[in-house]
């Protein structure tokens, strides 16, 4: 009887349990994926090219961590605009932020 009180105001329980267990799965990957690389190569960051660890499954794995955690607040709010947020957030990094980095790491190792 909840479950039809909550459909016939428009929203689904199903849906909802899903969302929400979709974003912790979501929200876990993203702070493993922050704590991982940090703990991996610490404070080498700007001194060290890594590839191996995290850095052998992505170029930057802190910047993947960071979006899921957003991208799992998008899911849990079921909210179109705020995904697109997150979205532009990561065009930014990888136009601006990313290339800086590299640069500054090409200038430093070479």
């Amino acid at each position: 009887m909840h479950s039809h009180i909550l459909i016939e105001h428009g929203h689904n329980a199903n849906w909802e349990v899903a969302c929400n267990a979709a974003a912790w799965v979501v929200f876990c990957c993203g702070v493993a994926f922050r704590f991982w690389p940090t703990l991996y190569i610490g404070g080498r960051k700007l001194h060290t090219l890594a590839n191996e660890g995290p850095y052998s499954i992505t170029r930057n794995p802190l910047y993947l961590g960071t979006f899921l955690t957003w991208a799992s607040v998008a899911i849990w709010l079921q909210s179109f605009t705020f995904a697109v947020g997150v979205l532009l957030g990561v065009l930014c990094y990888k136009l601006f932020t990313i290339p800086a980095e590299e640069k500054q790491l090409e200038a430093t190792l070479g």
